[in-house]
């Protein structure tokens, strides 16, 4: 069975590296043995699925495994600002268990970068529903702003703060918290028995 997956997989290339188990990891290897064709992408900084099972002990011994392998790193930020580039690699430094490297940016230094306490993350929707009108005073545009979540599950602390400063938004690529079915049948709920009073003082 073996010799028939390293026939039909001649190339491997796995991507998100840093976030497979050693299971995953084990099998990858047995694949790309007999091609010794096997490309991976991973940063040790991005890992995030430990609590999934995802272990990092596969890319930190990549190369005592694959010693024939070539490492590109990529230390150049092409998105990010000078100082926010400067901020990330001062946090991330504090890893315990990472591949070092510099990181970088040609871009501009921009503005400096805001760091923010909260405790809960309804206090985190109120606060960008205050910076959202704060801005708008100022003569910022609605349709200029943007919040930009990781995953839609961050969206309803954000969105609660949006509706209850009656600020317009639109949900980009995901579903409105009122667009959900069980708030739709929630409001139903509440709305129906009134209707069906307002019907029978009619009659």
């Amino acid at each position: 069975r073996l010799a028939e997956l390293q026939a039909r997989f001649r190339a491997v290339l796995v991507d998100e590296y840093q976030d497979t188990n050693l299971c995953q990891a084990s099998l990858v290897d047995l694949i790309a043995a007999a091609s010794g064709n096997l490309t991976c992408v991973g940063d040790a900084d991005q890992a995030i699925y430990r609590f999934q099972g995802g272990d990092l002990a596969p890319l930190l011994t990549f190369r005592e495994r694959w010693p024939q392998a070539r490492v590109v790193y990529l230390t150049t930020n092409f998105r990010s600002s000078g100082r926010i580039v400067q901020a990330a690699s001062r946090l991330i430094g504090h890893n315990r268990r990472r591949l070092s490297r510099p990181l970088r940016t040609h871009n501009p230094p921009g503005k400096p970068v805001e760091v923010v306490r909260l405790f809960h993350e309804y206090d985190e929707g109120d606060w960008v529903a205050d910076r959202a009108a704060q801005l708008h005073a100022e003569g910022v545009p609605w349709e200029e702003m943007a919040v930009l979540v990781r995953a839609a599950w961050m969206m309803p602390p954000i969105e609660h703060g949006l509706i209850s400063r009656r600020i317009p938004y639109t949900v980009v690529r995901g579903m409105s918290f009122l667009e959900h079915a069980e708030i739709r049948d929630l409001l139903a709920v509440q709305i129906n028995p009134a209707r069906e009073e307002i019907g029978r003082a009619s009659c």
